[in-house]
């Protein structure tokens, strides 16, 4: 594969299909994919990735380097493999650059398809996609970088909630020429890059036939990249599922000096013929998962130091009152079902306490740490019927000082009616007088 991916370099560059081979056709657009990054987690053995791959071992360089945190690699051109990671959980890497996969593409026939390959990757399971490039080629400068950049400094670019975009204008030193135009946007999740192709491939020495060449391409990372890879297993075209994103998350507008709301401006009619009434899909918006363990990971990982470095400061009762009562505040419906669903799951109880008891050295055995739940269980059960109890008894007993109280007071009213005969005023009224200030008493 080496040979043949070498006598290639720096020959005229045909048209790419949908499934990112080389094919001589002339045609407007063409969606290829760009960039792979998987990590398969129960994979052992590089071997197992060769297989997996339809790769042949003996076209790739072992070396005793790698990276990511991985301690070995194995190489050919534009597709690595990482291996022997520092943690046994890591499994195996492989990337993909844009020159890799076009080198992937090369060593099948016609009947290639990206589709099967993100097929074999779900159907082995348990894996991670850290980056998926998505690219559309562009020879009839459907959408001109130089009027993007007129629209970004006009702003007239809407990218919900992206605040800023940039871009980059290449020079060449030589002559003052164009090299190329840059268009960036985008955040952690995703990131798009509008340039103008054929000025970059130009400036590094290739030659390249066509008229007009930009590229429009997504780099998705994370959750964001392996949804998108499982939506294109539905079948969804490269293109298609990439203008769909594009639609949701990026437009291009007309200024309405009269309106202030500018997601009520209308399109740019090049950005609407571009997008072709596609619609619109948003792998972003991702519900916060909430659960005990996701938190102890968090709090061994990014809190622990600090919290340590308080402990050390402040007075340990008052820390200790402070942070009870501002985590008791702030605890959301979520999180106090999360809290319930960790102490309805035994296994998750004792995975916890194992890692905390490991880190500590200290001796314990699974029994042991359910037979003490139970026992805790139980006790704080009985402490909860005794507090209950506590409180009937209490309420009987205020229910009958007021009983005594009241008795006592009627019977001061029977004593008050013979007082007042010898008095100017009547018993009748000295008894309201009475109850006039029991009721005071009582409000």
């Amino acid at each position: 594969m080496k040979e043949q991916l070498k006598n290639n370099e720096k020959v005229c560059e045909a048209p790419l299909g949908n499934t990112g081979l080389l094919n001589t056709t002339k045609v407007a657009t063409n969606a290829v994919v760009d960039w792979l990054s998987v990590t398969l987690k129960n994979v052992c053995e590089i071997t197992e990735i060769y297989e997996l791959f339809s790769l042949s071992k003996d076209d790739f360089e072992l070396r005793d380097y790698g990276r990511k945190f991985y301690k070995k690699s194995s190489v050919c051109d534009g597709i690595s493999i990482y291996y022997d990671g520092s943690k046994p959980s890591m499994g195996v890497n492989i990337e993909m650059t844009g020159q890799g996969c076009r080198q992937y593409e090369n060593l099948f026939d016609d009947t290639f398809s990206w589709h099967n390959v993100f097929k074999s990757i779900d159907d082995f399971g348990n894996y991670n996609v850290t980056r998926l490039d998505l690219a559309i080629d562009d020879y009839q400068e459907q959408l001109k970088i130089s009027r993007l950049v007129n629209l970004l400094e006009s702003g007239c670019v809407l990218a919900g909630r992206t605040k800023t975009a940039s871009y980059i204008k290449t020079v060449n030193l030589e002559d003052g020429s164009n090299a190329g135009t840059t268009f960036y946007l985008g955040k952690k999740e995703w990131k798009l890059r509008f340039y103008e192709k054929k000025h970059e491939r130009i400036a590094k020495g290739f030659e390249v036939t066509h008229d007009s060449w930009n590229r429009y391409e997504v780099q998705f990372m994370s959750h964001t990249a392996k949804n998108m890879m499982v939506y294109l297993l539905q079948g969804v075209p490269v293109g298609v599922a990439l203008k769909e994103f594009l639609n949701a998350k990026v437009s291009f507008k007309v200024k309405n000096k009269s309106d202030s709301n500018r997601s009520r401006w209308k399109n740019q009619p090049f950005w609407d013929k571009f997008l072709d009434d596609v619609g619109t899909i948003d792998f972003i918006k991702k519900e916060r998962e909430y659960s005990v363990e996701r938190s102890m990971r968090w709090f061994d990982n990014q809190v622990s130091g600090t919290f340590y470095m308080l402990q050390q400061s402040i007075d340990p009762y008052l820390m200790k009152e402070y942070f009870t009562k501002v985590g008791k505040d702030k605890m959301s419906i979520i999180k106090q079902k999360a809290v319930q669903d960790f102490k309805n799951d035994s296994e998750a109880v004792l995975a916890i306490e194992r890692h905390m008891k490991n880190y500590l050295n200290v001796e314990h055995n699974d029994q042991m740490i359910i037979d003490n739940r139970i026992q805790m269980s139980e006790y704080f059960d009985k402490t909860k019927e005794k507090r209950e109890n506590k409180i009937k008894e209490l309420k009987a007993k205020k229910e009958y000082d007021l009983q005594k109280e009241l008795l006592a007071d009627i019977k001061r009213i029977r004593e008050n009616e013979k007082s007042t005969k010898k008095r100017d005023i009547s018993a009748k009224d000295a008894q309201n007088l009475l109850f006039e200030n029991i009721l005071d008493t009582y409000k």
